[in-house]
Parts: structure tokens; C-alpha cells; sequence
């Protein structure tokens, strides 16, 4: 089979954390409590943050 263009050859499994500190912090916030059902909410529509504190009760 013939490799194109499109082909990811980089097999390595080091994480972007030293190159990209930003992608980190990202990472780290929507590993928190509440942040997968607020982020979950957002995709439905835009809400206010005072929305997003009712819906969740924290």
C-alpha cells in the first residue's frame, strides 16, 4: 500500500503538554466537575452564565 499525503506517520505517544502549554490547561479545566455538562449545555444553544448556574444547582 502506497502512503499518501493524508498518511499520519508519527506513531509516538508523547503529549503536546511541553510544546503547548495552553492545550494543558484546556485540558486540565474540562477534566473538572462540572465542565462536560457545560459544555454539553453550550452546544445546544448560547446561555447566560446566570442559565448555566440554575440549570446545574452549583
Amino acid at each position: 500500500m502506497r502512503q499518501s499525503e493524508t498518511d499520519v506517520t508519527h506513531g509516538g505517544s508523547e503529549l503536546p503538554s511541553a510544546e503547548c502549554p495552553k492545550i494543558s490547561q484546556v485540558l486540565a479545566r474540562v477534566g473538572e466537575k462540572w465542565s462536560v455538562l457545560i459544555i454539553i449545555m453550550l452546544t445546544e444553544r448560547p446561555r447566560r452564565f446566570s442559565e448555566l448556574k440554575r440549570a446545574i444547582g452549583g
